[in-house]
């Protein structure tokens, strides 16, 4: 999909956590568009979703009704398919509603 060889660089994997409101019918369907072919181009790359699902407040007050755990093998690839013409096509009818994207690093190789 990208041409990015990312099998030397599993050290610098991030993981994206989103989280998500259902927005409008049309946001919804405009998402669930951009998902499946954001998804698909992952899994062709060897990377993506590992966990999507509904979020559950913890503590405070933001309410979100889902959550999604993205992994990424680096700023690099996630820098190259953002800037990608694959995602520039796919990205054309997205809508946001209220999401919230964090890249973290994955924690547990760490300690």
């Amino acid at each position: 999909m990208l041409g990015y060889d990312h099998r030397d660089v599993l050290d610098d994997a991030i993981v994206i956590v989103n989280l998500r409101q259902s927005g409008t019918a049309e946001q919804r369907a405009a998402d669930r568009a951009f998902g499946m072919e954001m998804v698909r181009g992952m899994a062709e790359g060897g990377y993506g979703p590992m966990y999507m699902g509904p979020a559950v407040g913890v503590e405070g007050e933001s309410r979100f009704a889902q959550f999604a755990a993205v992994y990424d093998p680096g700023i690099d690839p996630m820098h190259t398919m953002i800037g990608s013409t694959f995602t520039s096509r796919i990205a054309a009818g997205k809508q946001l509603a209220d999401t919230l994207a964090i890249a973290t690093i994955p924690v547990l190789s760490k300690l």
